[in-house]
């Protein structure tokens, strides 16, 4: 039985976009969906509470428990926490 953190299909501003929660147990998943979604370039470090992720273009980025990380539909990373998350996506489509 997978235990694995489920990847969420979004969409914002009608563009589909891929985003997972941070539950401060699944460190390991986050870093591989930035590594399969936005590419091998970003430096990724699990401090198993927190995910910090060092863009290509020089943006620090921290994700906690609650937090969202997604890729945007242009390959921007974001990190937004549960509030913003409601504000500006819709979940478009559970996961198995």
């Amino acid at each position: 039985m997978s235990t694995a953190s489920p990847v969420i299909n979004l969409k914002r501003r009608a563009v589909s976009t891929a985003g997972i929660v941070f539950t401060g147990k699944n460190g390991k998943d986050v870093v591989q969906f930035v590594k399969d979604y936005a590419g091998e370039q970003n430096q990724l470090k699990n401090g198993g509470s927190y995910v910090k992720i060092a863009t290509n273009d020089g943006r620090l980025l921290k994700a906690t428990k609650g937090h969202y990380v997604i890729v945007d539909a242009d390959g921007e990373l974001l990190v937004v926490d549960d509030d913003r998350f409601t504000l500006f996506f819709l979940v478009k489509a559970d996961q198995k």
